[in-house]
């Protein structure tokens, strides 16, 4: 599971294991409006270990790993029925949190933790994210990302922000949001149109790298 609810000394938060190459390259926990990132350790499970990173945020994005406009199933494999978005295996795969700015004068600050925990300025605020997770995708040549790698993007009224790239596409540049990401399985590109309208929209994100990724 990458996210689940836990009891810290009686106070009931979530954790969430933020996937990188088969492990977990960082483990979050969030309490109330309280966000912490620790390294990962496996104990025999992976587990929080050393805190790196603290922060109180105003929203946290957490992602249910499906595609735009795949509905969430009413139950888990067991049975169950599906009552938040944790139940689903691999929710929480990376996370996106909005953070206390008071001066939007210098954009809309965010936390995106996935390979790095990095702040980044938005234009606008985000209104909805995603973070797609697919296995045995490593061989795609026209996406160039590890296994088991996120790929995240957050998603504004007239921008969509790839995290995994650090780029800013205009919205209109995608016939709908199924196509921001193409096909992985098989492995698919791109059409020439898209391919073209993200060229001539591509901007930089504004990003502040607070903890690199190390190892696990």
């Amino acid at each position: 599971m990458a996210c689940k609810r836990i009891t810290v000394r009686k106070r009931a938060g979530k954790q969430y294991l933020i996937h990188f190459a088969g492990g977990a390259a960082f483990v979050v926990r969030v309490f109330g409006k309280v966000l912490t990132v620790y390294t990962s350790k496996y104990s025999p499970d992976i587990t929080a270990d050393k805190q790196v990173y603290r922060t109180n945020i105003k929203k946290l994005f957490v992602p249910s790993s499906l595609k735009p406009g795949v509905k969430l199933p009413k139950r888990m494999l067991n049975g169950n029925l599906l009552k938040n978005v944790c139940d689903i295996g691999l929710a929480g795969n990376s996370l996106l949190a909005e953070l206390v700015n008071d001066n939007q004068n210098d954009g809309f600050k965010y936390l995106y933790i996935g390979h790095d925990v990095v702040e980044v300025t938005l234009d606008e605020p985000v209104e909805q994210y995603y973070s797609e997770l697919v296995s045995g995708f490593a061989g795609n040549p026209f996406l160039k990302v590890a296994a088991d790698a996120p790929l995240a993007y957050a998603i504004t009224k007239n921008y969509v922000y790839f995290f995994h790239t650090m780029k800013r596409f205009d919205r209109d540049a995608f016939p709908s949001l199924r196509d921001v990401v193409p096909p992985l399985n098989p492995a698919a590109d791109y059409s020439p149109a898209v391919k073209t309208a993200m060229r001539k929209t591509a901007k930089r994100i504004i990003k502040k790298v607070l903890v690199p990724f190390t190892s696990y």
